[in-house]
This record gives structure tokens, C-alpha cells and sequence, in this order.
């Protein structure tokens, strides 16, 4: 139920996601690294690649959420 309006915006988009709930705790983090590797899960990520001069304007696009995937900052 947590993420039922996600998973609505997610279908109108035609986009997947998965919610993951989790601590700082070193050994669930180790587990969630071998699921990653495991089944080479890779985050989407968004075609342009800012500039910290750039930061305000990735910012931006991140709140308008017209991004496809994570947004890169490169220092």
C-alpha cells in the first residue's frame, strides 16, 4: 500500500520500479549487494550529465520530475 501511488504514475509512464525498505545495517546491506550483482539490477539514468556550476539546474528538472533515471552531478 505504501507505494500505490507510485505504481500508478509508474504505469501512466510506462516505467517500473521497486520499493526497497532497509537499515544501516552492514549485513542486510551486504545481502541487498548480492541481489544487485546477482541480477545485474542497474539504475536507469538520465542522458544529461551536469556540472556542479549546473547543480540549480539539475535540481530543477529533478523536482519537475522530467528526468529518465537518476540525475548525474559531476564534481
Amino acid at each position: 500500500m505504501a507505494g500505490a501511488k507510485y505504481d500508478k504514475a509508474a504505469q501512466r509512464q510506462g516505467k517500473e520500479y521497486r520499493f526497497m525498505f532497509v537499515r544501516p545495517d552492514g549485513a542486510q546491506l551486504q545481502k541487498i549487494t548480492e541481489i544487485v550483482e546477482k541480477n545485474h539490477i542497474m539504475p536507469q539514468i538520465d542522458p544529461h550529465v551536469f556540472t556542479v556550476e549546473q547543480a540549480n539546474e539539475a535540481l530543477r528538472l529533478v523536482a519537475q520530475g522530467h528526468t529518465d533515471g537518476k540525475v548525474l552531478i559531476r564534481f
